[in-house]
């Protein structure tokens, strides 16, 4: 669930900040697991606050894949499409 929850919160973080730019990728990317991954951290924390809930890394590293594979999920999915609109203007153009 953990996994899943941050898929999600990484997707829109990244469908956001990628509306700007689609410079330097991997730094947009590094961006959006680091801001999962500390919001994950701050969740965590948070937890031990709460009676009869507690702190977990496993938790904090499920949140972090879960970024971490939305993330990856983008980056091949761009790839793809622009590897696709490249191959539609060559078509065009020829």
């Amino acid at each position: 669930m953990h996994g899943g929850l941050y898929f999600v919160l990484a997707s829109l973080i990244f469908a956001t900040l990628a509306s700007f730019t689609t410079e330097r990728m991997w730094i947009l990317s590094a961006g959006v697991v680091s801001l999962a991954a500390l919001y994950g951290v701050s969740d965590e924390w948070h937890q031990t606050f709460i009676e009869g809930r507690s702190a977990s890394g496993l938790d904090v590293l499920a949140d972090t894949l879960g970024a971490v594979s939305a993330v990856t999920l983008w980056l091949v999915a761009g790839r793809i499409l622009n590897a696709r609109r490249r191959t539609h203007i060559d078509h065009e153009q020829n």
